[in-house]
C-alpha cells in the first residue's frame, strides 16, 4: 500500500448495523462487543468503499472487485452463521442466486 492511512477502514463485513436489524438487538453487552471486536469479521478496507457500503449487506452492496465477491459472501456468510444472525426473505430470494453463482451452499437462514 502506498497511500495515506486516511484512504483505508477497518471494516465489518456485517455491519454492526445490519446484525442489529437481522436479530442482534437482543444480544447482551458482552456478546455486541464480541462480534464488534471479532477478527473474523473484520477486514481493512479502502474508505471510498467502506463508505459506500455503509450498513449493507451483500444483497444491496458487493465489492467492486469481480474476483473477491464470492469470497466476501463466503466470509459473510459465515459471520452469520457464528453469530446466528439471519436474512429476510427478500435478502434471501437475491443470495440465492448470489449463491448458486458462486457455487456455494444456501445462505444461512435459521
Amino acid at each position: 500500500f502506498t497511500g495515506k492511512s486516511s484512504q483505508v477502514d477497518a471494516d465489518h463485513v456485517v455491519p454492526l448495523s445490519y446484525a442489529f436489524q437481522h436479530q442482534g438487538a437482543s444480544w447482551s453487552k458482552e456478546l455486541k462487543q464480541q462480534f464488534a471486536n471479532d477478527p473474523e469479521n473484520i477486514i481493512i478496507v479502502s474508505a471510498k468503499y467502506n463508505r459506500q457500503k455503509s450498513d449493507s449487506g451483500p444483497s444491496e452492496w458487493m465489492p467492486p472487485l469481480q474476483s473477491y465477491r464470492c469470497e466476501y459472501l463466503s466470509r459473510f456468510d459465515a459471520v452469520m452463521r457464528k453469530y446466528g444472525l439471519v436474512h429476510t426473505s427478500g435478502e434471501l430470494r437475491v443470495l440465492k442466486k448470489m449463491h448458486a453463482a458462486c457455487k456455494l451452499p444456501a445462505p444461512f437462514a435459521a
